[in-house]
């Protein structure tokens, strides 16, 4: 009897380690370069009329060696499902529909850079024909080629790069839209989702941002969480797919287990369309699982002890 008791406490307690079990994450620091610019994004907008569109990009020098500059333009295209990375695009490869590197001019194309100093670079964007309506983007790229004197102790690394994201839209027939991928979202929680990742799929033929609201209902049709989606305003690209991660806050601190529903609302920024997605799924409260599978596994461990040793007892008999 002892010895069956013990195996139903380890059996609980390897239970209940598993339900409780959360990996952990290190955190590592983050170092400041050499080199910086401001602004990191530029949005910029060009009418039918309207020859050119032109910013500034500040470039600062923060080591104490003085630096050569380059200035180039690059096209660049988002990594598919991801928060926001890009891909810069070979500067021999043709251009891409939604490309803006060509149509980019600098009125000089390298400069010298004081140690701790500090540039102002005008960037034009020249509107031609054949610039197409509606969202185009490039990287403004700014190289430190070489160092031209050289300070002990100094961290500079050849060759970095630093750049400024620019992002157009010309008027014209210009398509703002985005469609939602279908929600991951198991059928069977033991809690009431903290986040939600959605995936968006650009289908028109500009940058846009996408907005909207998660709420998750209870059987009741009561709101237990919500979180707002992109509030960092992130844009996805035409015809690629960007990761979107969703806090939820608790509106509610204990939820009885049922059939609750998470809703997500979504359109493009400066839309009046909206487009909502609902799931469903089954919530079990973690501690009624953890309560039922231990009465389970008790009732198991009985009925083998109870009909097992029958079995046992009736073939020596026989025997």
């Amino acid at each position: 009897m002892k010895r069956n008791l013990k195996i139903i406490g380890y059996l609980i307690s390897g239970f209940v380690t598993l339900i409780w079990c959360v990996p952990t994450v290190n955190a590592t620091a983050i170092q400041i370069s050499g080199l910086s610019v401001s602004p990191a994004i530029e949005q910029l907008n060009l009418t039918v009329n309207q020859q050119t569109a032109s910013f500034n990009c500040l470039i600062t020098n923060n080591t104490n060696t003085t630096l050569k500059l380059t200035y180039s333009a690059q096209d660049f295209t988002a990594l598919n499902n991801t928060s926001g990375s890009i891909s810069f695009l070979p500067n021999s490869s043709p251009s891409t529909t939604y490309g803006l590197a060509e149509w980019i001019r600098f009125g000089v194309n390298e400069t010298i850079l004081a140690p701790k100093g500090s540039q102002i670079v005008p960037v034009t964007i020249i509107n031609t024909e054949d610039l197409s309506p509606g969202g185009h983007y490039a990287a403004v790229k700014f190289t430190a080629t070489s160092p031209l004197s050289s300070v002990s102790g100094d961290s500079f690394t050849a060759n970095e790069v630093v750049s400024t994201l620019v992002f157009l839209t010309t008027s014209g027939h210009v398509i703002q839209a985005v469609k939602l991928k279908p929600l991951q979202l198991p059928w069977l929680t033991l809690q009431i989702p903290t986040s939600i990742h959605l995936v968006f799929d650009n289908i028109g033929n500009t940058q846009t941002v996408p907005q909207g609201l998660v709420t998750i209902t209870s059987p009741s049709h009561s709101n237990i969480a919500k979180g707002p989606i992109n509030i960092g305003s992130g844009l996805v690209l035409p015809a690629t797919s960007r990761l979107y991660t969703v806090s939820l806050i608790s509106e509610q601190t204990f939820n009885y287990p049922g059939i609750y529903n998470m809703k997500v609302s979504y359109q493009p920024a400066g839309s009046q369309s909206i487009t909502t997605i609902t799931k469903h799924f089954l919530y079990i409260n973690e501690p009624l699982f953890i309560a039922v599978g231990a009465i389970i596994v008790i009732a198991l461990l009985w009925i083998i002890r109870r009909y097992g040793l029958r079995q046992i007892y009736r073939m020596r008999r026989q025997a």
